[in-house]
């Protein structure tokens, strides 16, 4: 008698006490640098799947499906940065001043933004409860 199946996601690839890494859910990383004309050889992942990210240039990708279709993207550098300030910073009542050498700019730069967050400034007096 013969049995297969996946193993278990809660205990597959637990790492050992003395080893420090991600544990359990099969979940694993690596960081890979690839210099400019490298290949990285057709490999398999059984029962999971690879996310890339491109930090810089770009890099050609691909993976075979199981009726064998191959399917092939080239991946380019992705930059994202996004900075929340909450527009209560510019309802407190701090000085322009400050608030522009803080935010290294002008005090009319600051005039603008509070005006452009007027409408998302919702003070305290404002709400009613009927």
């Amino acid at each position: 008698m013969v049995m297969a199946g996946d193993p278990d996601i809660t205990t597959d690839f637990i790492v050992p006490a003395n080893a420090s890494a991600l544990d359990g859910q099969s979940v694993s990383y690596a960081v890979l640098l690839f210099p400019v004309g490298a290949i990285n050889p057709p490999h398999t992942h059984p029962r999971s799947a690879e996310l890339l990210f491109v930090v810089e240039g770009s890099l050609n990708v691909g993976f075979v499906d199981t009726n064998n279709k191959l399917y092939t993207q080239t991946l380019g550098s992705w930059r994202h940065a996004q900075v929340s300030i909450p527009p209560s910073v510019f309802s407190t009542g701090i000085d322009d001043t400050v608030l522009a050498k803080a935010f290294k700019t002008d005090v009319a730069t600051i005039q603008k933004l509070k005006a452009g967050l007027a409408w998302l400034i919702i003070r305290k007096d404002q709400l009613s409860v009927e």
